[in-house]
């Protein structure tokens, strides 16, 4: 009997160990799961977010570049604004001023003549016909 009672409690201590071996091993599989899911959510979450902010870096970069360019710019046209002939000629072209010594001449159209008429295209035809 007694030998009887250690084999069953053999049995059941093997039973035992198999089940929480099973269960040691859903257990791993289940941390595994999870632990690869929250990596990979978290990491495409993260990538997302770069790939917006590598572009709005660009944006901003490509802004930067426009608005230097911009800057030069001006500052090259402010160093021409200080030199007298390049305002003389501004005037000149922007707001028709003269210099005192010039004289203005204004050419306008003559009213009483009347705009000669352009030939025809039969005329042409008929001097051809009558050669």
């Amino acid at each position: 009997m007694k030998k009887e009672i250690a084999d069953k409690a053999k049995k059941r201590k093997l039973a035992r160990e198999k089940n929480e071996r099973a269960n040691r091993r859903l257990w791993s599989l289940v941390c595994a799961v999870l632990i690869s899911y929250i990596t990979v959510y978290f990491g495409a979450y993260h990538y997302k977010n770069y790939v917006v902010m590598n572009r709005k870096l660009r944006a901003i970069k490509t802004e930067h570049t426009m608005k230097t360019a911009r800057i030069k710019e001006l500052r090259e046209e402010a160093l021409r604004l200080q030199d007298p002939e390049y305002l003389k000629g501004i005037a000149r072209r922007e707001l028709y001023l003269m210099d005192t010594k010039e004289v203005p001449i204004r050419i306008t159209p003559d009213v009483t003549k009347e705009p000669s008429a352009p030939e025809s295209a039969e005329e042409p035809a008929e001097q051809n016909r009558k050669n």
